[in-house]
């Protein structure tokens, strides 16, 4: 810029920023020369037109009931659910119960022309198209506006169609003026326009006909025979009282198969697939749900193109919120048994879900046969009969045998299993020793670091768990959403597309990897991963590791270290004993004492009983625990028999002289080994269903850290939360303790000294 001179100083250098130039000299803004930059960006002005036809014209204005709604979008459940790798006979099934669902509600009836019964509540269209009674209808206010310009825009025709509607409007007062000056004589003039259309109606409509379950919870709302009668002949809605709603009906009914929603078409779903004996869980159920393969809360591509949206009637959730495990297996125990059907519900294959579970958990194979022997041993059966009030726990029973032989083996305290992975890698450093020795502490990481992962690269994890959410991964997801292409957009909404075009131009798309329809969801999404832009522990196998060095540990022990000192029970000593609670019989206690009246009395020089009693308790516990290993020494020598058994031939394929030799620098990282399962920890508290989710929060808390990573990669292969897997566990855990007989020909009667577990596994027999 040589032309151009400072007009203070005189100076001919100047810099440019932000488009205006500045003196080097005196630093002053020169006021001849700018810089500009014009986008070329043309903006739609906004005229108003007058709309000939409209294109929803052409679609069907007809109303249908909502039993038709129900019907396309229980056919489109099952569909997707054939699609997601449902049995064949999965649709028959479905439909069977479908139709005995109508029939046990009264919507047809076989061999007899009757029109369909309602329900309580959500019948007002079905009322309208069956029986001719007018369905309520919702004010809508439009929003108007009182500018000028409107008022101005008012063209001929419409200030004529005002006109009209005034003179109607006068004309039919003068008429009601006059029809009511000529009551006093009979004459068809007297009958008003209202009272005739009325007339006609009534005539032709037959009385309202509810199901028996509907007119039981009617009466008891309504109260009297004479005003139910008085309800049920009601076209008009004339009556202002007793108006039923979600709100005034009883939970009873509004839980209870006798109302049909959406839930109850889920319900018949899941029914289905026990019957049928598929391999589809709640638990898939419920992951498909979260991940978008099942639909849920939105159903109109179900229905016809032509269908209007405003027409469909169904009752649609108001909350986005996916099925809770215990409720949903509630309504289908329910549904069950109101159907009759629940002699065909049977036990799925437990053992092939005890497989799938230990393949997602990626656990070594040996693991995966002791829990099959555990299953098939201890004899659960899990029957399902009209006295169980929900559907038995399938998942959360095999998940609960799984973590119960993990915490046998290594003992899940957070000081044991980080010997026993020491113990696992020091034989591992021969190489040997084939196959590997599995390595707890390895496959933990391995659990938490693909847990992280996955909530790194895929959505539906991310936007289950309360963390920071991924913006690039929601942005993935509406991208491959299929949207409908002929939409038509106004000016304004033309305007904002032009300009996120442009900014969607400068923008890098994000990569986004989309989960196949599996049933080992972590395991296999982990392969689809890149293995260079993660650590190389997410990508290692764990199913083929051996556990000889746990369950035949003596030759292995033998190399290690000949003085090596065999500990019998876990390397955390830090243990205590605690008084069992349960929490219906300590609030019935609770109860009772608030009801007693106690005689207070005052001392200063002796300590309360409450004091006195758990002194008492504390010094129990120190006796048994000094007195642990001479109480059970024979227990211990018997399990070292068995241990110690055979073990010199039992794996010839192994040279253990040479293994010695390659592991003489590590011999003394081990100086003793632990046996967890000869001292079992547990952590018991009875009746937790009674407690509330936050309660059960705060209990699990109190679980060892490495416990609580298994359980909660269990509670979510699960779909359950924190309270219901809870329950499943301690139960089958108390029972695996106590009661199991593990397939002993004579078996003696277990006598449990404990009053409180004695009595809580004599109710949960028939849940086992």
């Amino acid at each position: 810029m040589d032309n151009i001179e400072c007009e203070h100083c005189g100076g001919t250098d100047f810099y440019k920023e932000a488009g205006f130039f500045f003196c080097k000299g005196c630093q002053v803004q020169s006021q001849e020369v700018q810089e500009y930059v014009f986008d070329e960006f043309t903006a739609e002005t906004k005229t108003k037109t007058r709309k000939v036809q409209s294109e929803k014209s052409e679609k069907v204005d007809n109303k249908i009931t909502s039993w038709e709604c129900y019907n396309h979008i229980l056919l489109g459940l099952t569909e997707e659910l054939i699609n997601l790798g449902a049995h064949r006979k999965f649709k028959s099934v479905v439909r069977i119960l479908w139709l005995r669902y109508l029939e046990k509600m009264k919507v047809f009836t076989l061999g007899q022309n009757q029109l369909p019964k309602l329900q309580a509540v959500s019948n007002a269209i079905d009322a309208e198209i069956v029986y001719g009674k007018l369905a309520k209808r919702k004010r809508k206010r439009r929003q108007s506006s009182s500018s000028e310009v409107d008022l101005t825009t008012l063209d001929s025709s419409s200030l004529k169609q005002e006109r009209i509607r005034r003179k109607r409007a006068l004309i039919k007062a003068q008429y009601e003026d006059l029809s009511q000056k000529s009551q006093g004589t009979p004459s068809l003039h007297n009958e008003t326009l209202a009272s005739l259309q009325s007339s006609e109606k009534s005539s032709k409509s037959k009385p309202l006909a509810y199901n028996i379950y509907a007119s039981r919870e009617l009466k008891r709302i309504q109260r009297t025979r004479y005003h139910w009668r008085k309800h049920i002949v009601d076209f008009e809605r004339n009556l202002k009282c007793h108006r039923v709603s979600y709100r005034r009906i009883s939970h009873r009914y509004r839980q209870s198969p006798y109302i049909l929603s959406l839930n109850k078409l889920y319900s018949i779903l899941y029914l289905a697939l026990l019957i049928v004996k598929d391999k589809i869980q709640l638990g898939d159920l419920l992951r498909f749900i979260k991940e978008g393969k099942l639909s849920f809360n939105c159903y109109s591509h179900f229905f016809p193109e032509n269908f209007a949206d405003k027409r469909l009637n169904f009752r649609n959730f108001k909350k986005n919120s996916v099925f809770a495990n215990t409720p949903f297996r509630v309504i289908t125990s329910e549904m069950s048994v109101f159907l009759d059907v629940d002699y065909y519900v049977v036990c799925p294959d437990l053992v092939e879900l005890s497989e799938r579970y230990c393949k997602e958990l990626n656990l070594p194979r040996e693991i995966c046969t002791c829990v099959k022997n555990l299953l098939t041993r201890a004899d659960v059966r899990m029957s399902f009969r009209k006295r169980v009030n929900k559907v038995p726990n399938y998942e959360g029973r095999v998940l609960s045998i799984i973590l119960f032989v993990v915490k046998l083996l290594f003992g899940l305290d957070d000081v044991t299993e980080i010997h026993l992975g020491t113990y696992a890698d020091i034989l591992n450093r021969s190489d040997l020793i084939k196959p590997r020795m599995f390595n707890v502490v390895e496959w933990l990481k391995h659990i938490e670091y693909r847990d992280w992962v996955m909530t790194e690269e895929h959505f539906p994890t991310n936007f289950n768990k309360s963390c920071e959410p991924k913006i690039n991964l929601a942005l993935g997801v509406l991208g491959k959403k299929e949207y409908p292409a002929e939409v038509k957009i106004n000016a304004n909404k033309d305007n904002y597309k032009q300009l996120l075009s442009k900014l969607k131009s400068e923008l890098d798309e994000p990569d986004t990897l989309e989960l196949p329809v599996t049933f080992t969801p972590f395991f296999d999404f982990v392969k689809l991963l890149p293995k260079s832009k993660y650590m190389d522990i997410l990508s290692k196998d764990f199913s083929g590791d051996s556990l000889d060095h746990i369950l035949k540990p003596s030759r292995f022990l033998e190399i290690l270290n000949d003085q090596l000192v065999v500990v019998h029970g876990g390397a955390n000593d830090d243990w205590v004993f605690e008084k069992l609670v349960c929490n219906d019989q300590k609030r019935r206690h609770e109860l009772k004492e608030k009801r007693r009246l106690v005689t207070v009395k005052l001392s200063f020089d002796c300590r309360s009983e409450r004091e006195n009693h758990q002194l008492e308790e504390n010094n129990d516990c120190e006796h048994y625990k000094d007195n642990f290993y001479a109480a059970n020494e024979a227990s211990f020598l018997r399990n070292m028999h068995v241990l110690s058994k055979n073990n010199p031939k039992y794996r010839p394929d192994l040279d253990f002289d040479a293994i010695r030799n390659s592991l003489d620098a590590s011999r003394e990282e081990y100086p003793n080994h632990y046996n967890p399962y000869e001292r079992f920890w547990m952590r018991t508290k009875l009746r937790l269903e009674l407690q509330s989710q936050q309660e059960c929060k705060k209990f699990l808390e109190t679980f060892p850290y490495n416990f609580r990573v298994v359980f909660k990669e269990c509670q979510r292969i699960a779909q359950q939360n924190e309270q219901e897997l809870l329950v499943e566990y301690q139960m089958t855990e108390l029972h695996l303790v106590h009661l199991a007989n593990y397939g002993k020909k004579t078996h003696k009667q277990t006598v449990i000294k404990d009053k409180l577990i004695s009595n809580y596994l004599q109710n949960c027999t028939h849940l086992w």
